[in-house]
């Protein structure tokens, strides 16, 4: 008989509950996330409301679009040197948003982003819009892929609102890390550091005495701030602690 050896982690947010409970007392049509909350194992994501049903069919649409149009411009980076600097988004709404000034892809992120794109496109061609999405999302079915769709749409579209205000030199704002951290766990399903490949930690606040560790969680910029970077999201990435003071 299985059994519990220690208390719920969230007891405290669930104390109307067993502080012992296993995914919120519902056991038969829920699992647990990481040992947290419940979640539904037969949970359909499909909007109901007619209007996020049309931003549904849109935003996979958009999501084609923006891959054929990043692919060739990808394409002719490699031959120019990079020398377009604009980038298609899809809005939290479903929409187009054109992003200028974007920081240059490095060789491996030109491999990874296009095989992304071309997937999306590949997909669409076989299955329409939910071939798409699938494609998008990385999950089977495309209910489940449209629930990663729209984080990152929202993530990034909350980003190009941010990257509108230029904080040349400046340092970033709270929101600014915010997106740049949430990008990396949505792009690796975890928050990892860009130049060593770690899984961060989330940064506590500082104490007198006593010293961070060097798996903490940064927000960096790419182009230093001393040379006039940026210190909005378009401009910023994930360091650990670590690598962090290695750079500078």
């Amino acid at each position: 008989m299985a059994r519990f050896f220690n208390v719920d982690p969230l007891s405290e947010q669930y104390d109307y509950q067993s502080h012992y409970n296993f995914s919120e007392n519902k056991v038969v049509d829920a699992r647990e996330l990481e040992g947290l909350e419940a979640k539904k194992v037969n949970e359909v994501s499909l909007p109901g409301d007619p209007v996020e049903f049309a931003e549904f069919i849109g935003g996979g649409i958009n999501s084609v679009r923006a891959a054929v149009a990043n692919s060739v411009a990808r394409t002719v980076n490699v031959l120019t040197n990079d020398a377009v600097r604009n980038k298609y988004v899809v809005d939290d709404d479903g929409g187009l948003t054109l992003l200028t000034g974007v920081p240059k892809e490095s060789f491996k992120e030109k491999v990874v982003n296009g095989s992304f794109d071309l997937a999306t496109i590949g997909m669409a061609a076989v299955g329409g819009v939910e071939g798409a999405l699938t494609a998008q999302g990385g999950k089977i079915p495309a209910l489940r892929a449209f629930e990663s769709v729209k984080a990152i749409q929202k993530n990034e579209a909350r980003a190009a609102r941010l990257n509108k205000i230029g904080r040349e030199g400046k340092d970033f704002t709270k929101a600014g890390k915010q997106v740049v951290i949430k990008r990396s766990e949505l792009k690796y399903g975890k928050v990892k550091c860009e130049m060593c490949g770690i899984e961060t930690t989330p940064a506590k606040q500082s104490k007198k005495g006593v010293v961070p560790e060097k798996t903490e969680t940064q927000v960096d910029h790419i182009k230093r701030k001393r040379e006039g970077g940026r210190g909005n999201p378009d401009n910023g990435q994930v360091l650990c602690r670590g690598c962090n003071l290695d750079k500078h």
